[in-house]
């Protein structure tokens, strides 16, 4: 049996993830101060902001591509399943990463890879494009 990969041991490539996105807007309350003075002159820590002067907001989440990596480990599995009387089989690429640890770290499926960061950027655009479409 002959089973070829995407990628190459040593290859470098982008990968993209889900990840949360945070926004950090100024707090309307103190006006980005982050405290208030009472009558008296003394300063208090805004109620709203807890003194930091902005807010801490999650604005749900977006495909992004991560830095480059280097292939380290490529792992396969190879299932087969009999379907009307006809083998088939279904495969499964596995890729290991530099940066996210290799033997032990996180497993990197073929469509969450990419060969360069202009095809991990157009990946992701079209991911939360389509997200945004579904309203989700």
């Amino acid at each position: 049996m002959n089973i070829i990969t995407k990628f190459d041991l040593g290859q470098t490539v982008w990968g993209i993830e889900n990840k949360h996105v945070e926004a950090y807007p100024v707090c309307l309350t103190c006006e980005g101060t982050g405290h208030y003075t009472l009558k008296d002159g003394k300063q208090r820590n805004c109620p709203e902001c807890y003194g930091r002067g902005t807010l801490h907001e999650w604005r749900g989440t977006q495909w992004a591509p991560i830095r480059p990596g280097v292939i380290g480990c490529i792992e396969i599995a190879v299932y087969q399943k009999v379907s009307k009387g006809r083998d088939q089989f279904d495969d499964k690429f596995c890729y290991m990463l530099d940066i996210t640890g290799v033997g032990s770290g996180q497993l990197w499926y073929e469509n969450t890879l990419f060969p360069s960061l202009e095809d991990a950027e157009a990946r992701c655009l079209d991911l939360n494009t389509q997200k945004e479409e579904d309203g989700s």
